[in-house]
Parts: structure tokens; sequence; C-alpha cells
């Protein structure tokens, strides 16, 4: 039994974040109205995605598993943009400054 997350092997904590992230993407749909849980859920969510891409990961996530594009974070928008051929930064110019 893994007691520590160090003694947890690669591919099954990035399993976990993975399972993470789209939870947390169903809590911030499910937190309408709620300013200040959105925002907690969005640092959480960033800080899992952090996780993921110190581990190596280099994926892409369902829509179910994204926040609303302009609160995903920049390493993820670039690597999906990479992956269909957009130009890097295109989609920077939709991007709302707040909630």
């Amino acid at each position: 039994m893994f007691t520590r997350k160090r003694d947890i092997p690669d591919n099954q904590e990035i399993y976990r974040l993975e399972n993470h992230l789209y939870e947390l993407a169903d809590l911030y749909r499910k937190a309408e109205g709620d300013a200040e849980r959105r925002q907690k859920i969005i640092t959480s969510y960033h800080r899992a995605m952090k996780r993921l891409y110190e581990l190596g990961w280099n994926e892409m996530l369902t829509a179910a598993g994204e926040l609303p594009e302009w609160l995903m974070p920049d390493q993820y928008l670039q690597n999906v943009n990479t992956h269909a051929g957009v130009p890097e930064g295109f989609f920077r110019q939709f991007r709302r400054k707040q909630e």
C-alpha cells in the first residue's frame, strides 16, 4: 500500500491527477454563481495540471475535463494548439481577463 505521495508510481499519480481534473471541472460548472468557490477550484485545477506536467504528461483532455478556455493554463493551451496546428498565441486574443 502506498502511504506517501512520492511512493506512488508516476503512471498511477498521472491517472489520479487526470481524474482529479475531471472532478474539478465538474465542480467548477456546478459552482455557478459562487465566485469564491470557483476561484479555489481554479487554483486547485492549475496546481494539479502543473504536477502533471512535472511528471512529463503531455496529453489532451476531453471537454468534460477542461475549464472554460480562458481559465485553462497557458501551457495546456499551447500543447492543444500545437497538436491542432494552430499558431502559438492565436487564442490569447479571445481570453477574458476575468470571469
